[in-house]
């Protein structure tokens, strides 16, 4: 399949555009979706890998071997993913 391809609308949407970890004891820790990997083929140690990336601007890209292309949030979200990449937002304190 290539990459950047639209999925049906069938398909779930992720929505794990933000995470909160709040560990015991201690403050809660904020986190935000920047990155989503895609694997298709039967096995993980065959196929093709892409990435959906999250700009420090807001847009979303696909990049895939050597290409980049950008795409709309909602695409990168409806990816099936292998591995979802966050970033903590909120500073740690203690």
């Amino acid at each position: 399949q290539p990459c950047c391809a639209s999925r049906p609308s069938s398909d779930p949407i992720l929505n794990p555009l933000a995470l909160l970890i709040a560990p015991s004891p201690g403050p809660a820790q904020d986190y935000e979706l920047y990155g989503v990997l895609v694997h298709f083929g039967h096995s993980t140690n065959s196929g093709h890998y892409i990435c959906y990336v999250r700009a420090a601007n807001g847009m979303w890209h696909c990049c895939d071997d050597h290409r980049v292309t950008a795409v709309g949030e909602r695409e990168a979200l409806s990816q099936k993913a292998y591995i979802l990449f966050y970033i903590r937002r909120s500073p740690r304190s203690g």
